[in-house]
């Protein structure tokens, strides 16, 4: 069955005298670099529901590890202490809350927010 392929990757079956817009290009199978293209795609979503998901758990820890600060500073010392200054806890906070589409490197896992140590 040929297909009318644009270059962004949408596609559509094209039957007997179907006419083709402007920017698609007929092919009479589909090719190897659209079923590419597309499977890119779908590892992008996954990536960004994956990053999502871990930004939500990560603000939680956050908000959890100021609260813990907050508990030290008044003279308890919580269990669930983890490592930094309220500062660079809060300046992490901003920088997992702009963590999603649109930031640079989102959705690479290799370019995350670093925690305070």
């Amino acid at each position: 069955m040929p297909y009318a392929i644009k270059e962004n990757g949408q596609f559509r079956a094209v039957a007997g005298d179907m006419e083709l817009t402007e920017d698609e290009t007929l092919y009479e199978q589909v090719p190897q670099w659209l079923i590419d293209f597309l499977e890119q795609q779908q590892i992008n979503l996954q990536n960004v529901t994956v990053e999502a998901e871990w930004r939500g758990s990560e603000l939680m820890v956050i908000s959890r590890q100021l609260e813990a600060i907050e508990e030290y500073e008044a003279g308890e010392a919580p269990p669930d202490l983890i490592p930094g200054t309220r500062k660079q806890w809060l300046k992490y906070r901003g920088q997992v809350s702009n963590w999603k589409e649109g930031a640079e490197s989102f959705p690479d896992i290799a370019h995350r927010p670093v925690r305070p140590s």
